[in-house]
């Protein structure tokens, strides 16, 4: 009795068919997978991530800029602890993150900047 040959099926109709849509989403959770993975990674085996900037120095006016180069503002404090915007009497809190106004640079700055106008805070 001789044996029937075996039909083969096309490889297209053996695999499920899948919208472009759906392709794309796979893509997007794949590299969801990967920026969860990395961040994992990095934090285990002790990378930084990017410090919180309180403001982007592209977006700063002339004017701004050059205010903050003539008082030389730095982030961090080269002084330490003991000389940060934070402890400044111009420093004023905007918000509950890292960062504040100075009413001498005109802006945004660190609580853990510096500038060359830093005056000690007193407390009333």
């Amino acid at each position: 009795m001789a044996v029937p040959p075996r039909r083969l099926v096309p490889i297209q109709n053996a695999l499920p068919r899948q919208s472009r849509r759906q392709i794309l989403l796979i893509g997007v959770k794949m590299g969801g997978y990967a920026l969860a993975i990395g961040t994992i990674v990095g934090t285990i085996f002790g990378c930084e991530h990017k410090k919180l900037r309180c403001i982007d120095p592209d977006l700063l006016s002339t004017p701004e800029r050059a205010i903050r180069t003539a008082q030389a503002y730095a982030d961090p404090s080269p002084h330490g602890v003991e000389k940060q915007c934070a402890g400044c009497q111009f420093f004023r809190v905007s918000s509950q993150t890292q960062c504040g106004n100075c009413q001498i640079l005109s802006g945004p700055v660190s609580r853990t900047g510096h500038c060359q106008a830093w005056s000690k805070a007193t407390v009333s």
